[in-house]
């Protein structure tokens, strides 16, 4: 959460193996390119853009081959006994909801509370730092399905 306070409080702030990329204008798949990390996980610094920029807090996690869709619960990240952020974990499904086939890519999104900020000047609005990973522990095989056979 340190290196993202940095991101959005100063704006010079440059860490070399955490680049700035759009994590939403590319599929899961083609973002291990974009990192100078060669690993099974990989770290960007992303803008996150709200689908109703005037109105609304939803957020557009559309990307050109499908969308990311949030999964389980939001996590608050606690420094010394204070909330100082939360962890979202997304799954990307292929294709258009709500009709998407979920894949093996998850990432997890890293934003930090407005009171963390309030020092901070020329705070960079929506900013988030993403860790992106394929999980292996869900494997490749296909959901059971139940069928109801009538006798």
């Amino acid at each position: 959460m340190l290196y993202l306070k940095r991101k959005i409080c100063e704006n010079s702030f440059k860490f070399d193996t955490i680049p700035d990329v759009d994590v939403y204008k590319w599929d899961p798949e083609e973002l291990p390119e974009l990192s100078p990390l060669e690993n099974r996980q990989w770290y960007f610094f992303g803008p996150r853009y709200r689908r109703y920029p005037r109105t609304g807090a939803r957020l557009n996690r559309a990307t050109k081959q499908g969308y990311w869709k949030p999964a389980g619960r939001v996590r608050n990240i606690v420094c010394n006994s204070r909330k100082v952020g939360v962890k979202k974990t997304l799954v990307f499904y292929r294709g258009r909801a709500p009709r998407g086939e979920r894949t093996d890519w998850e990432m997890q999104e890293y934003t930090l509370n407005e009171k963390e900020l309030k020092g901070c000047t020329n705070v960079q609005d929506c900013y988030a730092l993403y860790k992106l990973y394929k999980n292996k522990k869900r494997g490749n095989v296909p959901g059971i399905i139940f069928q109801y056979n009538k006798h």
